[in-house]
């Protein structure tokens, strides 16, 4: 059995590599290791950086429920926020070139 500070330093390193599929994994068959509001953060963490925002919402508000001044749930709520909307957008629309109809 891996200690419970070992746990989090392992799903921490699974996200700091991009490896969200191989940590929620890992979140899901440590879970009694995790304190239950971490359990939870953290795959909300991996859904939102796998671009599964619904998801991420949903597991956010069941954080907000169990602790409502758990302030690291608030900050993913506003990840977004510091973004360049511009930036988002110019991306988006750089893929339809080349088209000449209207989409």
């Amino acid at each position: 059995m891996i200690s419970k500070e070992s746990t989090v330093k392992k799903i921490q390193k699974e996200i700091s590599s991009q490896k969200y599929d191989e940590a929620i994994k890992f979140i899901e068959h440590n879970k009694r290791d995790l304190v239950e509001i971490d359990y939870w953060y953290y795959l909300s963490l991996c859904s939102r950086y796998s671009k599964k925002y619904n998801e991420a919402l949903v597991i956010l508000n069941n954080v907000i429920k169990i602790d409502p001044s758990y302030a690291r749930a608030y900050q993913e709520f506003f990840a977004g926020y510091h973004d360049d909307p511009e930036e988002i957008l110019s991306k988006t629309f750089e893929e339809v070139e080349g088209y000449d109809e209207m989409v």
